[in-house]
């Protein structure tokens, strides 16, 4: 979505600086499908990585002594030209404004802390953790943080220096149990939550 707003800004300023746009395209490569419209010809490419606007003499070293078509990129004047650029950026703010109040009052879906899968070799497996264990709270130098999803977790682990001590607070049934952690970086970070857990529900 960004970057289709982000190449529709360059589009709509382009057509309203009355210069030709070649091509509108969502992604690289070849051509999965398209179509053409007036002078526009609007694709979609193999490979999603991005997108582009073709605009006509924009690709083209500016030559004093050959005349320039008013519809190419490089006949108009500088100010227009910045306008053109700076499309994209201002439409990536316009698009990411209402994207976060919607996932504001939407939400989003988090991991809960519930020891599904253990990697054999991690530290998770190296310590006393047991599938069903939930990670309620990790304790680094007598603080206490709680631990509220799996990304919380990932990030207070990772956050700390290679081998370093922490100490998981872990609700096993109806026992809360304290259990070493010896922080070995991200290669060495195995614990995967349980599945079909639900982490929070919105009223009504």
């Amino acid at each position: 979505i960004l970057i289709f707003g982000h190449e529709l800004g360059h589009f709509i300023v382009a057509k309203w600086s009355k210069v030709k746009a070649e091509v509108f395209s969502l992604g690289f490569g070849p051509t999965l499908w398209g179509f053409r419209r007036g002078e526009t010809f609007y694709r979609i490419g193999l490979i999603p990585l991005g997108g582009y606007d073709k605009m006509a003499g924009e690709n083209v070293a500016p030559d004093k002594e050959k005349p320039k078509a008013d519809y190419e990129f490089h006949a108009k004047p500088p100010m227009t030209r910045v306008r053109i650029f700076a499309a994209g950026a201002i439409m990536n703010l316009i698009f990411a404004f209402p994207a976060c109040i919607v996932v504001y009052l939407v939400g989003i879906n988090l991991a809960v802390p519930v020891v599904g899968t253990i990697l054999p070799g991690s530290a998770e497996w190296e310590s006393n953790l047991l599938r069903g264990d939930r990670v309620v709270a990790i304790v680094d130098s007598d603080k206490e943080v709680p631990i509220t999803s799996i990304d919380t977790y990932r990030r207070e682990v990772l956050r700390v220096p290679h081998g370093t001590t922490l100490k998981l607070k872990v609700q096993r049934g109806a026992q809360e149990l304290v259990i070493p952690i010896i922080a070995q970086g991200s290669a060495k970070l195995g614990m995967f939550p349980a599945q079909n857990l639900i982490n929070r529900v919105k009223p009504g």
